[in-house]
C-alpha cells in the first residue's frame, strides 16, 4: 500500500485536486507516515479519505481494507501480548504467593512442634490420644492450626490416621506428617491409607449392625414375654376386681343381715316388752 500511494502520488494530475497530496504520498516514507495516521484515526477522514476519494476512487477500498487490516490486526496484537504478559505475571505472582505460604507453613508447622515438645510433660516424645486431645486445645496452638485451615475439631478426628503404628499415641513429628498430608496434595499412599481406614471402619460398622441386630432379637424376645406377662396381670387383675367386688357384696349382704337383726330385735322388744323379775318378788 505505501509503494502504491508513493506511486500513485508522482501522478501530477492528481495533485491538481488535491493540493495536499505531496504532504500525504509522492514517497515510500511519506505513504507509511499517511498509513500510520490512518491508522490511529488522525483526521484520516478530511486529510486522506475524502481526497483520496476524489482522486482515484477505486483506492478507497483497499484504504477501507488497510485501515481494518492495520488497525484492528495491531490492537489484537497488542492485546494479545498484554494478556500473555499479565498471565506472565499472575502466574510469577501465584508462584511468589505460594512459595511465601509453603515457607509459613514450615515455620508454623515447626512452631507447632517446639510447644508440642514444651507441653510434654513426661518427657517421653510420645502423645497419647487424651493428651493430644488437651494439648491441641492451648490457645496459643489453637492460633496456630486456625492459620493452617485447621480446626481442634478435624485435628482430634485425625488422630487414627495420624497413628500410623497403631499404638494409641502419636509423636510430634507424626503430627506434623499428619497435617502435611491433609494441607498438601493426595498421593498414591495416602489414597492407599485412606482406603484401608475406611475399609476398617466398615468392618468395624457391619460388627455394629450385627450387634444391634442381635441387641434387638433380645429386645423383641423380652417385649413378647413383658406382653404375655401383662396378659396375666390384666387376667389377675381381672380377678382381683371381681373378688374385690365379691366382697363387697358379701359385705354389704351382711350389714343389711345386721341391720335386719337390729330392726327384728326392737320390734320384738316393743311387742314383747321384758318383764322385770325384781318386781315379782
Amino acid at each position: 500500500m505505501p509503494l502504491a500511494a508513493s506511486m500513485g502520488g508522482q501522478d501530477y494530475f492528481a495533485f491538481e485536486f488535491w493540493h495536499m497530496g505531496h504532504m500525504y504520498v509522492g514517497s515510500v516514507l511519506r505513504s507509511m507516515l499517511t498509513m500510520l495516521q490512518v491508522a490511529t484515526f488522525d483526521g484520516w477522514s478530511d486529510d486522506v479519505a475524502r481526497p483520496l476519494f476524489q482522486v482515484a476512487p477505486m483506492a478507497t477500498p483497499v484504504l477501507f481494507l488497510c485501515i481494518f487490516v492495520v488497525s484492528f490486526g495491531t490492537l489484537n496484537i497488542l492485546v494479545a501480548v498484554m494478556v500473555e504478559r499479565i498471565s506472565v505475571i499472575t502466574a510469577d505472582s501465584r508462584d511468589r504467593a505460594e512459595q511465601a505460604r509453603l515457607r509459613m507453613e514450615a515455620i508454623l508447622l515447626e512452631s507447632v512442634v517446639e510447644e508440642l515438645r514444651a507441653n510434654d510433660r513426661d518427657g517421653s516424645g510420645d502423645l497419647s490420644q487424651k493428651e493430644f486431645k488437651k494439648l491441641i486445645r492451648i490457645p496459643s496452638l489453637v492460633k496456630k492450626l486456625g492459620l493452617l485451615g485447621i480446626s481442634v475439631e478435624e485435628a482430634e478426628s485425625l488422630f487414627e490416621i495420624m497413628d500410623v503404628n497403631h499404638c494409641g499415641s502419636v509423636t510430634p513429628e507424626e503430627f506434623i506428617a499428619g497435617l502435611q498430608k491433609v494441607k498438601g496434595p493426595a498421593k498414591g499412599q495416602d489414597m492407599v491409607q485412606l482406603i484401608c481406614y475406611a475399609q476398617r471402619q466398615v468392618l468395624r460398622a457391619t460388627q455394629y449392625v450385627q450387634r444391634m441386630r442381635f441387641l434387638n432379637m433380645q429386645v423383641d424376645a423380652v417385649q413378647e414375654r413383658l406382653n404375655v406377662a401383662g396378659v396375666q396381670l390384666q387376667y389377675e387383675s381381672s380377678d382381683q376386681q371381681k373378688a374385690s367386688g365379691r366382697n363387697d357384696e358379701v359385705t354389704m349382704q351382711a350389714a343389711q343381715r345386721q341391720l335386719l337383726l337390729i330392726q327384728l330385735d326392737a320390734v320384738r322388744q316393743t311387742t314383747y316388752p321384758v318383764v322385770d323379775k325384781v318386781g315379782w318378788s
